[in-house]
């Protein structure tokens, strides 16, 4: 693995806070969240799972544009920042939602300085 990361940690942190939170508000009392991370020469992987009623397609079809609530506690902002800073990144973000599981796959490239 690479000794030093190129990845901006205010910005890394700001899309893990924003990925958490959702996760942690679309689970409801009795639900689970998980945040796996690997990291490997090229890229850092994040994954956060939860459990909790899945999203529609209209859901996973507007999720990233600015606005767009789910929830009567959001602004409609968390997921759009998350896209603009991962894209800005060079990164992909993807979303997949089923009966049992919400998964946000985050994809982050960097370059080692070592």
């Amino acid at each position: 693995m690479p000794d030093d990361v190129a990845l901006p940690s205010t910005l890394v942190r700001q899309v893990l806070i924003n990925l958490l939170l959702n996760a942690i508000a679309a689970t409801g009392q009795a639900g689970q969240v998980s945040l796996r991370s690997m990291l490997d020469q090229q890229q850092l992987l994040i994954v956060v799972e939860n459990t909790g009623a899945p999203m529609s397609p209209e859901q996973l079809a507007r999720l990233y544009e600015p606005f767009t609530r789910f929830s009567e506690n959001g602004n409609g902002l968390g997921l759009w920042i998350c896209y603009q800073i991962i894209t800005q990144l060079g990164g992909t973000i993807r979303a997949e939602s089923g009966a049992e599981l919400t998964r946000f796959t985050v994809i982050l490239p960097f370059e080692s300085n070592a």
